[in-house]
């Protein structure tokens, strides 16, 4: 609950802000408006597959990347999405480990390697299997969205959509969301938000309306008594 409690909280200060000031533009979700005097992107899809025996994996990265602008936003959007791309050797559970920062761009050739990886992963898998001269089908899958969602000319919001299949009952799917100040790149988390003593109450708050807008009304319609708020 935690995870998406703080990015729903910045995307409702930021929609505060915005009516608060006269000269602030309309927010965007369209990628192609993102190509401002601050920040300039490009996109780029990475598609390949690998089949072996009775085996097959698939990987589709489709990644929108800042290319130029302010240097301190393109390094922290840049350092965020490749926290993202880490190396899938390491862990081939790759939507479930934590992003971990580090400054380098973001190019084509980044995003084709994170993909020619994943297919490394397969690869080994796939020739054990084979070993054991496993009959029925193995499929595997990674999916990855990773593109701006929300645009002002303050804050430029990231999310990232992260799917993978491993043969399994079903696949793991992770969404990542990241707030960056337009002026510096500086990452907006609780801890530069709020003062720390304040951030328990206001996460029962959002917790509070999370559940009186989306769980009450499903619960009304299956129990005979509800409570009127969630129990901590």
């Amino acid at each position: 609950m935690k995870a998406i409690l703080l990015p729903a909280l910045l995307l409702i200060l930021a929609s505060c802000g915005n009516t608060k000031t006269s000269n602030t533009s309309q927010p965007s979700a369209d990628p192609e408006a993102i190509a401002t005097s601050t920040l300039a992107t490009d996109s780029t899809t990475w598609v390949d597959s690998l089949t072996m025996g009775n085996s097959k994996a698939n990987v589709k990265l489709s990644v929108v990347y800042p290319v130029s602008g302010n240097p301190g936003l393109v390094d922290s959007v840049s350092s965020w999405i490749r926290g993202l791309l880490p190396n899938p050797a390491s862990n081939k559970d790759a939507a479930t480990t934590t992003p971990t920062p580090t400054s380098k761009p973001i190019d084509p050739q980044t995003i084709a390697q994170a993909g020619k990886s994943f297919l490394e992963i397969a690869r080994t898998d796939f020739a054990g299997f084979d070993t054991l001269s496993m009959e029925y089908p193995i499929r595997y899958e990674w999916i990855y969205d990773i593109r701006p969602i929300y645009l002002t000319d303050s804050i430029i919001t990231y999310n990232s959509m992260r799917y993978v299949y491993l043969a399994g009952a079903h696949g793991s799917t992770l969404a990542d969301t990241q707030t960056f100040r337009i002026a510096d790149g500086l990452p907006l988390t609780a801890a530069n938000l709020f003062k720390p003593d304040s951030i328990p109450a206001l996460t029962n708050l959002i917790r509070r309306y999370l559940y009186t807008q989306y769980f009450l009304p499903q619960l009304s319609d299956c129990l005979l008594y509800t409570s009127p708020s969630p129990r901590d």
